[in-house]
C-alpha cells in the first residue's frame, strides 16, 4: 500500500503470499539447474512463509483473511480484496478460499465493472480513494484468476468480462487503472494501463482455457471452462517450446468432443480436464487410442477426471451425456457514470438432484436469470418463477425482499429442480 487509511503495514498477507510464491518458484529454477544449496534454502523458506501465512493471517471472528500485520505485532482486520492473489497461488486451505470467494463475489466487493479494493460498508470504504474503495482491473484480473482456479467458472468469466468491457469507453482500446467504486467511471490516475490490460489476457488464457505449459518437459494443461452455451470453440498455436498445438470444442446434442492436434516432431503429455454443468451424466468417455470410461454424475465442477496422455500428431477426446443445467454468466454492461444495478450470484452447488444459486443484489428489484438446459430436464422452481423457455435457454426472474436502502443488499438461494 502506498497510502490511505491502510498504510503502512509492517507485513501485508498480498505482499507475503507473493514473497511465498517467489520463493517456490525460485527453488524450482535451483532444482532444475541442479543448485543444491539454493534449492534447500529457497525451499525450506518457501515452506516456512506458507505454514505462516497459513497458521497468523486467518480471523476466526471476521472469517476473512487479515490485511496485514502491524509492527507491534498487532493485525490490521480489514477485509480486500488481495487474498485473492494467495487465492490464486494455491496458498489457502479449499475451505476457506471458498468462503473469501463467497464474499469477494457478493455485492459489498463486487460491481457490474469490477471489485472493489475493500468492502463497500467498510468504515474507510472511499469509492474515489485510491486504496480504498476504487475498482482496479487488476485485481478485478486477479479474482477471476482465483475463481478459475478454485471451480469457479461462472464468476471468473463475469469479472473477466468486466475487464474486458472497459476498452470500449474513454480511451478507446484501452484499460483505466482505476474506477470509482459507486459510478462506471475512472477514477484519476492512469487510463492506458498495461496490467490491467493484462488481467483481460490472463484470466481468458489461464483461467477460462486453464493452459499451463512446461516447455522443458514439453507439456501442457488444459482445463476448459467455457459457458456452458458455447457450441464451439478454435484455439490456435499455443507455444510449448519450439511446437504449437491447437484446440477444437464442439458441442452437439448430448455429445461434446475437443479435437487436439501438434505440430510437433516428438510428443508432448498433455493433461486435460473439462467443467462441465452441475447434474451432467456422462454415459461415455472415449480418447482415440486410449481409455475410456462412463457412468459420471458431475455434483461438483472438480468431478470431470484428469487425462493425461501423450500426443503425437492429433487425438480426439470425446463423451457423451445428458442432463445438466448451466448457468449463463450474468454479465451487466453498465452505462457511463452509472451506478451498479445488476445482482451478483455468489455460488452454485448440485444437492439432491437440485442446481442451488446463491444470489444477491437489492431489495425491491425484480432480477433476471438465464440458464442453460439442454435436455430440458428443469421440473420446478422455488424463489423464483419462469419467464419463458426458448428451445435450450430458460429464463427466470427473482425478487429480493426487504427496503432499500434500509435493508442493503439481501441473499436468497433459488433451488431449480431436475427430473
Amino acid at each position: 500500500m502506498e497510502g490511505g487509511a491502510l498504510f503502512p503495514a509492517h507485513a501485508e498477507f498480498y505482499l507475503n503470499a507473493c514473497w511465498t510464491m517467489a520463493l517456490q518458484e525460485a527453488a524450482w529454477l535451483a532444482q532444475t539447474l541442479g543448485q543444491e544449496r539454493l534449492l534447500k534454502k529457497w525451499r525450506g523458506q518457501g515452506r516456512q512463509t506458507a505454514r505462516l501465512l497459513a497458521a497468523k493471517f486467518w480471523n476466526k471472528q471476521t472469517q476473512f483473511y487479515n490485511f496485514a500485520k502491524r509492527a507491534d505485532g498487532s493485525f490490521e482486520a480489514e477485509k480486500t480484496i488481495m487474498p485473492a492473489v494467495a487465492v490464486c497461488f494455491g496458498l489457502i486451505p479449499a475451505k476457506r478460499a471458498e468462503i473469501c470467494l463467497r464474499e469477494l463475489a457478493g455485492p459489498h466487493f463486487s460491481t457490474d465493472w469490477g471489485v472493489r479494493l475493500v468492502s463497500r460498508d467498510s468504515p474507510i470504504y472511499n469509492p474515489a480513494g485510491y486504496h480504498s474503495g476504487s475498482v482496479w482491473p487488476l485485481f478485478t484480473g486477479w479474482l477471476a484468476l482465483a475463481e478459475y482456479r478454485s471451480y469457479r467458472p461462472t464468476q471468473g468469466f463475469v469479472h473477466l468480462m468486466n475487464n474486458m468491457q472497459i476498452y470500449r469507453e474513454w480511451a478507446a482500446g484501452y484499460v483505466e487503472e482505476v474506477l470509482h467504486g459507486e459510478n462506471y467511471r475512472p477514477a484519476g490516475v492512469c487510463s492506458h494501463q498495461a496490467w490491467s490490460e493484462a488481467m483481460v489476457l490472463l484470466p481468458a488464457l489461464e483461467g477460462m482455457l486453464g493452459l499451463e505449459v512446461d516447455a522443458l518437459q514439453k507439456r501442457i494443461t488444459l482445463r476448459p471452462a467455457f459457458p456452458p452455451q458455447w457450441e464451439s470453440v478454435t484455439v490456435k498455436n499455443i507455444r510449448v517450446g519450439e511446437d504449437r498445438l491447437h484446440l477444437r470444442m464442439r458441442r452437439r446434442h448430448k455429445e461434446t468432443s475437443y479435437h487436439f492436434r501438434c505440430d510437433s516432431a516428438a510428443p508432448i503429455t498433455l493433461r486435460f480436464q473439462a467443467l462441465l454443468p452441475l447434474g451432467t451424466r456422462v454415459s461415455f468417455l472415449r480418447l482415440v487410442g486410449g481409455r475410456r470410461f462412463g457412468g459420471l454424475e458431475i455434483t461438483s465442477l472438480r468431478d470431470f477426471p484428469e487425462v493425461e496422455f501423450e500426443l503425437h500428431g492429433s487425438a480426439i477426446l470425446a463423451f457423451t451425456h445428458h442432463g445438466g443445467i448451466g448457468v449463463i454468466p450474468p454479465v451487466f454492461q453498465p452505462a457511463v457514470n452509472a451506478e451498479s444495478t445488476g445482482f451478483r450470484l455468489m455460488q452454485e452447488s448440485w444437492e439432491r438432484q437440485s442446481l442451488l444459486l446463491t444470489v444477491a443484489g437489492w431489495p425491491g428489484r425484480e432480477y433476471q436469470l438465464q440458464l442453460f438446459d439442454p435436455d430440458h430436464t428443469i421440473r420446478a422452481l422455488a424463489n423464483a418463477r419462469l419467464v419463458a423457455r426458448r428451445g435450450e435457454f430458460v429464463l427466470l426472474s427473482f425478487e429480493l425482499e426487504g427496503t432499500a436502502p434500509v435493508d442493503g443488499p439481501v441473499t436468497k438461494t433459488i433451488e431449480v429442480m431436475s427430473a
